[in-house]
């Protein structure tokens, strides 16, 4: 797992500080509890029988799963797009032409 780039040498007011020593360091991990969290009381709520409590568990497990994706993007735990040989695309040289038809419904 890459290590976190050191912190900028700028010192930072005493509420900077106390925020940036509040930050986790592991986003990765503390979103997978949080979806795990998040995916107990799914089920929980789903056995139960509790319909309320399953709409607001699957909300949370969304969440959670974005939240994943999110951290694992900004954590760099994808590999760089590597796509050789692809052709360049065009670039427009003009106008992009707009709908003309109306796409709502009257």
């Amino acid at each position: 797992m890459p290590k976190l780039p050191a912190a900028p040498a700028l010192p930072l007011p005493k509420d900077a500080q106390r925020a940036a020593a509040e930050i986790p360091l592991d986003l990765k991990a503390d979103a997978l509890k949080a979806l795990q969290a998040a995916v107990d009381s799914l089920v929980k709520a789903a056995t139960s029988g509790d319909v309320a409590g399953v709409a607001a568990a699957a909300l949370a497990v969304v969440t959670g799963l974005v939240n994943v994706v999110v951290a694992t993007v900004l954590g760099g735990g994808l590999p760089a797009a590597n796509l050789p040989g692809l052709p360049k695309l065009p670039l427009p040289t003009g106008a992009l032409p707009l709908p003309t038809g109306g796409l709502l419904p009257s």
